[in-house]
Parts: C-alpha cells; sequence; structure tokens
C-alpha cells in the first residue's frame, strides 16, 4: 500500500500473519523478514526440514549432557504464534529419539516457579527452554532457577549461555541482526520491500559454558565442545 513506512522484521515466529510467508511477500508495508527457529517461509532450507533439524538436535543435546535422564521437560509460552506447530516439532523429535518430554505452559513467572517446583520435586533430569521473546527477557530469572536448582537446561540463543546458561543451540541472533541491516541498506537504496524474499535463517550456533557446567556438576561431551561455534571458560 502506497505511502507505508516500510517494516523490517528481525524475527517472525511462525503462525504470524504479518506476510503471506512467500518467497516474496507482496507487501509494501513489509521488508524482510529473517527467521529464527519458528519462521514459516524459507529460501534455502525446507521449513519441515529445517525444525525437523533443530528440534532433533535439541532435544538430543539433554540426552548426551545426562544419560540417565529418561524424561526431560520443556517450557512454552501457549500465547506464543509458534507454539502450536512447535510442539509437533519437538514431539515428534523426541519420539524419534525415544525421549520423554513434558511440556509446561508458562505466562507469568508464577507459572515459572511453579513449573520448576515441579521439575525439581519429579527430579526431571533435563530442560528445554522454548525460543520466545517471553523467556528471552526472564533470561537473567531462568538461568539463576536453573542453576539453583541444578537443572541441565539448553536454551535457544547464545545470550542465555552469555547470561550463565549451560548451553545454547538455535539460530543466531547476530546473523539476523546483519541480515536486517543488508535489507535496510537495500531499501534506501532504492528497492521495493515487496521484491525482498522472505528468508529463513539458517546459521546455527552452539555456546558452551563451561562455568556452569562445572557449577551443575555436568561433564560436557567432547563431541559437543569440538562442534561449539564458542566455549566460555
Amino acid at each position: 500500500m502506497p505511502g507505508l513506512v516500510p517494516g523490517i522484521h528481525a524475527f517472525l515466529p511462525r503462525g504470524c500473519k504479518d506476510v503471506d510467508g512467500r518467497v516474496k511477500p507482496g507487501h509494501d508495508g513489509e521488508g524482510v523478514q529473517t527467521g529464527q527457529a519458528g519462521t514459516i517461509a524459507g529460501t534455502r532450507m525446507d521449513r519441515r526440514a529445517f525444525m525437523s533439524l533443530l528440534g532433533t538436535a535439541a532435544c538430543a543435546l539433554p540426552l548426551r549432557l545426562v544419560p540417565t535422564a529418561p524424561l526431560v521437560a520443556m517450557l512454552i509460552n501457549p500465547s506464543a504464534a509458534q507454539t502450536p506447530s512447535e510442539l509437533r516439532d519437538v514431539q515428534a523429535a523426541a519420539d524419534k529419539l525415544g525421549q520423554q518430554v513434558r511440556i509446561f505452559n508458562v505466562s507469568t513467572d508464577r507459572d515459572i516457579d511453579a513449573a520448576f517446583a515441579t521439575i525439581v520435586d519429579q527430579r526431571i533430569g533435563g530442560l528445554l527452554v522454548q525460543t520466545d521473546q517471553f523467556f528471552t527477557v526472564r533470561r537473567d530469572q531462568l538461568v539463576l532457577l536453573t542453576t539453583r536448582h541444578g537443572i541441565p537446561t539448553v536454551f535457544g540463543w547464545r545470550e542465555f549461555a552469555v547470561a550463565g546458561g549451560l548451553i545454547s543451540y538455535g539460530t543466531s541472533l547476530r546473523a539476523a541482526y546483519r541480515q536486517v541491516a543488508l535489507y535496510a541498506a537495500r531499501i534506501l537504496k532504492g528497492e521495493k520491500p515487496a521484491d525482498l524474499p522472505v528468508q529463513q535463517a539458517t546459521a546455527f550456533e552452539t555456546v558452551v559454558n563451561l562455568k556452569a557446567a562445572r557449577a551443575l556438576g555436568v561433564t560436557i561431551p567432547t563431541g559437543i565442545l569440538l562442534r561449539a561455534d564458542e566455549v566460555i571458560e
């Protein structure tokens, strides 16, 4: 629509209707959509293959960190647009690995405290945290709780590991923001936002925090350390 200011989104969760999900969104009011693990559209990798790879890798990490844990938990935000499809992908990955996953719906700080109380009471051996803004803004709180209760936890973004979390595996925020800057430059040079393709993030990064591992009494397998993009001492 003429006259609208183009909006460049760094992240678009699956289920979001801001763009129509095609390679070329066709909206003058939209810019580029570079996505996280929850993005619908992609130009380099089939969406199902992308999510299967991410879900399987994330679910496998607790098994490698705590091989004796038959059950892991996952915190999800039930209000997030991407939650239904992410749950299907995670459950499919867990079934493939023979892993049991207990889902905790959390949308308030009280829900987080209640979830951790249950995880501790039932001695659940590992935890996955959904990649969602609700959790990102509470990363210090979540890192504190996982450390206090000794729960090996896999987060979705590097920022959690930097804040003291054990390990993160997911798409790169830094790569996404670089792509946003590139698209902004192209728009400022005269390209039409409607002609810019929706892109799905394909750059994965693993960040390991060895200080957190020592505090939790977890030995990081050599294979994970060798493949890590960053190891925090």
